[in-house]
C-alpha cells in the first residue's frame, strides 16, 4: 500500500478530484485546507520576513491511500491537473504503508490489500 500526499493551490481541487474519480480503483480520499510557505519564502531576506512574518499561502492536502500499482498513476494525475507552471504549484509525495486497520471492524482494510 502507498500514501500519496498532495498540496496544492485550492482553486483547483475541483479539477483534481473529478480526474481522480477516472483512476482505476481509487477507493476514497482526504481533502483538508491549509497554510504554508515552500521555497520562495526561503529566498526571503530578513527585512522582508520581518515586514511578512505570516505571508503563508492557502493550500489544500489531499491524501490517498492506495494499492502500490495504482500509486504512479494517483500521484500523475494529481500533479497534471494541479500544474498551472507558476510558483506554489505544490508537491506530490508517495510514501510507503505499513499497515491499514478498518476502524469499523477493527481488522485489515481487506479494500486496499
Amino acid at each position: 500500500m502507498k500514501l500519496v500526499v498532495a498540496y496544492i493551490k485550492p482553486d483547483l481541487l475541483d479539477d483534481v478530484m473529478y480526474a481522480l474519480h477516472n483512476v482505476g480503483d481509487l477507493r476514497g480520499a482526504s481533502v483538508a485546507d491549509g497554510r504554508g510557505f515552500g521555497a520562495w519564502r526561503m529566498d526571503l531576506t530578513p527585512e522582508e520576513l520581518d515586514r511578512e512574518p505570516s505571508n503563508y499561502r492557502p493550500h489544500v492536502r489531499i491524501e490517498v491511500v492506495c494499492s502500490d500499482d495504482t500509486a504512479p498513476a494517483i500521484a500523475r494525475t494529481i500533479a497534471d491537473k494541479a500544474r498551472t507552471g507558476l510558483p506554489g504549484d505544490g508537491v506530490v509525495y508517495t510514501t510507503p504503508v505499513s499497515e491499514c486497520l478498518s476502524v469499523r471492524t477493527g481488522g485489515p482494510d481487506e479494500r486496499l490489500a
